[in-house]
């Protein structure tokens, strides 16, 4: 075995703490998203039944909850179709367990999807708000005439061969 300490140990272990953090930092955002997924699921289910709810004084309409779920089913099986084609076309064999590609698919589809609306609805609010420039003119506005210059007090002479006037 190889006793040098050298400094190549040390960087392999701050390696493998990062990876070990963002590891983490994954899991716990993986964690927050599936939980948001949970809470909206049930506020959705609750909508369709009762034919919309309000929550924290915003209304849930029953059509909002119905595609709400429609977008996490159509995540749910997208992600898998592609994950599957990932793994075909790079050759490995992954095993995991399908509910959780398609657990995951379904919080990308649905919470993702509310996220990208919100942010769609968002940047609607601040165009609408936005000062709208004036319509164009067909005509296009014409500059006054310019004044001609003044004539000169002499009247202009052409230059003879002789300018330089030395023979007369």
């Amino acid at each position: 075995m190889d006793s040098r300490n050298n400094e190549s140990n040390g960087v392999i272990l701050v390696m493998a703490l990062f990876i070990a953090i963002l590891h983490i930092i994954f899991a716990l955002v993986a964690a927050a998203a599936l939980f948001i997924t949970a809470f909206f699921s049930i506020i959705s289910v609750i909508a369709i039944l009762r034919d919309g709810v309000v929550v924290g004084g915003e209304y849930v309409s029953a059509h909002q909850g119905r595609m709400f779920f429609a977008r996490g089913f159509i995540g749910g099986f997208i992600l898998p179709v592609f994950f599957l084609l990932f793994l075909a076309i790079i050759g490995e064999q992954i095993r995991i367990e399908p509910y959780w590609i398609w657990l995951t698919g379904f919080v990308l589809g649905s919470t993702g999807g509310e996220i990208i609306l919100a942010n769609l609805a968002e940047e609607n609010a601040k165009a609408s708000q936005a000062a709208a420039l004036p319509p164009l003119t067909e005509e296009r506005p014409t500059l006054p005439p310019v004044a001609l210059p003044a004539q000169p007090e002499r009247p202009f002479r052409y230059a003879s061969w002789d300018d330089e006037g030395g023979s007369e």
